[in-house]
């Protein structure tokens, strides 16, 4: 397994997430499979996020699909989603501080796994 950052670390706007829209600080990363000889895995992912201090698992409901190469995109960070896209103004928003941390597990189900 290989991750490679697409996108930078930092405030990410109206990022297109479960039919809504997240706004918050995140990075974009490339995560591509592999089986112990080199060959990109395929297949479907299912993903579920665990909370860390709860220990809640969430479960996305909708299949990961890898391409041909093995890969897939995941954001990594906080987001507040909406189901409109945020309007930021020149004065930029104000929120409540956020302390949240999460660990993501993939868990993988099809051809090669």
């Amino acid at each position: 397994m290989s991750v490679t950052v697409v996108k930078e670390p930092g405030v990410q706007v109206n990022v297109p997430i479960g039919g809504g829209y997240g706004t918050g600080v995140a990075t974009e990363l490339q995560l591509a499979f592999t089986d112990s000889s080199g060959k990109p895995l395929r297949g479907t992912a299912t993903e579920s996020t665990v909370e860390a201090e709860s220990g809640k698992v969430s479960e996305n409901p909708n299949p990961v699909p890898l391409s041909k190469k093995g890969t897939t995109t995941d954001w990594v960070g906080y987001f507040f989603i909406s189901p409109q896209k945020a309007h930021l103004t020149a004065g930029g928003a104000e929120a409540e501080p956020q302390d949240k941390c999460g660990c993501r597990t993939l868990r993988f189900s099809g051809c090669g796994f």
